[in-house]
């Protein structure tokens, strides 16, 4: 019998995890089908779950594509308040030449007021209308000093334009399904394929069939042993890149906070990162905690000082719920420590239970590690 140990894979990443289906594919693709057992139908449904599993993957992309669509989107709005800002601040001007110039102006910009709130799409379109109007007041918009936010906001626009049609063409299936289930059918049909194999072992009898199959095993196991590496690596570089980031918002935190302490009327040196950000409005904020204490504030960096920020209340009570189940959870960890009782063992009990029962009844045990995911494979040769 084959028995197949497994690498944990289901906690790889979902482009290592695709690849690890692809090497195993590959392997097993290039043997003779007839003599593993396994189907034609088989393997093109194995490779039409990949496939699906890397298009999710791109999905995933263009999601973050997308973000980028409504940051070019955002820069846009603030042309234009910018633009009918600077417009209107001429309005009771005494210079003649610039009250001349606003009043051809002004018009034009209450024609196409509030255009922001509009779709992105009538947006685009308002706005190459507007930059037709305005262009030719060519003289007056230099009058008021407009030439530059102008073309801020024609560059905007294009990027705008430019990224819209980028994301229709690289546009995929909206309805595929969740990742997490696309990876679940792609386990399962390596587990039929594994299954296949087992069979085939069994009942071949010749010893070239069975030196066959070994040889697969073994190239399987090695593979999966790569992606195993693969996603350890990726994970360490993760982790060191994370590190090297809070070691530099430290390094950037610590000058600024003696003057927000002198401001707070707090002890100097009394402040620490607590290594927490979030993004509030558009503002990356930090909190910090007054040492020994449980007084926290968030702040954000303006013009290298520290500013406290208010949270919205859902903000609050998103931490606050966290804050709570954290909590819990240690107390519960505190309480399995000291009765010396932990989940492991109470399931190293049930396994042990399981294999007296099944031995008490004639039954055989089972080669197959129970709830092991795939990817490492141990071969014992049927004697």
């Amino acid at each position: 019998m084959i028995s197949f140990k497994g690498v944990n894979h289901y906690e790889f990443r979902n482009g290592v995890h695709a690849e690890f289906h692809r090497n195993q594919y590959d392997l097993v693709r290039a043997v003779d089908k007839a003599k593993i057992g396994v189907t034609d139908e088989l393997l093109k449904h194995w490779l039409d779950q990949i496939n699906l599993e890397d298009e999710s993957n791109r999905r995933v992309g263009m999601t973050v594509f997308t973000k980028e669509v409504r940051k070019k989107d955002a820069l846009r709005n603030e042309c234009i308040s910018t633009l009918f800002r600077n417009v209107h601040s001429y309005k009771f001007t005494p210079i003649k030449a610039q009250k001349e110039a606003y009043e051809k102006l002004y018009p034009i910009i209450n024609s196409y007021r509030n255009i922001q709130y509009e779709g992105m799409n009538e947006k685009t379109a308002h706005i190459r209308g507007l930059e037709i109007d305005l262009k030719k007041q060519a003289a007056s918009m230099t009058a008021l000093h407009l030439d530059e936010i102008f073309t801020a906001l024609h560059d905007a626009n294009e990027a705008y334009r430019e990224l819209c049609t980028k994301l229709i063409d690289e546009s995929i299936d909206a309805t595929l399904p969740s990742s997490r289930t696309l990876r679940a059918a792609t386990d399962q049909d390596l587990k039929l394929v594994r299954h296949h194999i087992d069979l085939a072992y069994f009942g071949a009898t010749d010893a070239d069939t069975k030196k066959l199959i070994l040889e697969l095993v073994n190239k399987m196991d090695h593979a999966a042993t790569l992606s195993k590496a693969s996603h350890r690596l990726s994970k360490a570089q993760r982790k060191a890149a994370e590190i090297e980031e809070l070691k530099k918002l430290h390094k950037t935190l610590q000058p600024l906070y003696a003057a927000f302490e002198a401001k707070k009327q707090w002890p100097t040196g009394s402040l620490q990162f607590t290594e927490k950000k979030l993004k509030v409005n558009k503002n990356i904020c930090y909190q910090l905690q007054l040492k020994d204490s449980d007084t926290y504030v968030w702040v954000r960096i303006e013009k290298d000082a520290l500013v406290e920020v208010e949270l919205p209340k859902r903000l609050r009570n998103k931490l606050m719920n966290t804050a709570k189940a954290d909590t819990k959870h240690a107390a519960n960890s505190s309480k399995k420590a000291s009765t010396g009782t932990s989940d492991q063992a109470k399931d190293d009990r049930k396994k042990k239970a399981g294999k007296t029962e099944n031995k008490a009844e004639g039954g055989e045990t089972s080669t197959e590690t129970p709830g092991a995911s795939l990817g490492e494979a141990t071969v014992t040769p049927k004697p």
